[in-house]
């Protein structure tokens, strides 16, 4: 073989390696991040937190009782979750033959308030509610919550749409879809529960859970 020959296969070798590089900067470029989110970034999971629910004391004159349930919003990735919040993006309700029922009438999806936030934050403190969660980190949500002596199961949102329901009756079950997003993740599948409640009350918590499902 000459040196002509030689000499033009490795310039064709050289062009062809060059060609190779470029391209595979491309694809890191293209696809390098979502590669890295994935395997390093955060991971969101959502889980129910206790069903029997929290009892409490409002600090009111009468002291009135009341029993809080949550979610539990947990980062099991390596890096941050950064501006973190908790939707209903879907809710069932429960039809006579015992079926679900998609309710497509109402404004969804509505973010979930986080434990001891308050009701109605002003425009400037809605920031506070949408958190970064390291690693390892727990942080709860209010799922629902029944007051002694009302009539209705609240599901506490930070807004409050007209045609959203945002709470629970006597005999007429529901069952939310919460998904757990921020600005560089979402948790892979909804976390679905069902509220149900006999209209009944009562401070014990084993026997109050056979009055409110909550599961």
């Amino acid at each position: 073989m000459s040196c002509g020959i030689i000499a033009t296969v490795a310039q064709i070798l050289e062009a062809i390696g060059t060609i190779g590089a470029t391209v595979l900067a491309l694809v890191l470029a293209l696809f390098g991040r979502q590669v890295a989110e994935r395997r390093f970034g955060p991971k969101l999971e959502l889980k129910l937190h206790d069903p029997q629910g929290d009892l409490i004391e409002r600090p009111d004159k009468k002291q009135t009782k009341a029993r809080y349930y949550h979610v539990k919003v947990i980062n099991t990735g390596r890096t941050a979750a950064k501006r973190v919040k908790v939707r209903i993006v879907r809710l069932d309700r429960k039809q006579p033959d015992g079926s679900w029922s998609q309710e497509k009438r109402y404004v969804i999806p509505v973010q979930l308030q986080w434990a001891y936030s308050l009701v109605w934050p002003p425009a400037e403190q809605f920031q506070a509610s949408l958190p970064t969660i390291w690693t390892d980190d727990d942080y709860y949500c209010d799922l629902a919550y029944l007051n002694e002596g009302e009539q209705r199961v609240v599901i506490p949102s930070y807004e409050n749409p007209t045609n959203f329901p945002g709470h629970v009756t006597e005999g007429n079950p529901v069952r939310v879809h919460l998904i757990a997003s921020a600005e560089n993740c979402r948790s892979k599948s909804p976390l679905v529960v069902e509220i149900s409640w006999d209209g009944k009350w009562s401070a014990d918590g084993d026997e109050m859970q056979k009055y409110l499902v909550v599961g």
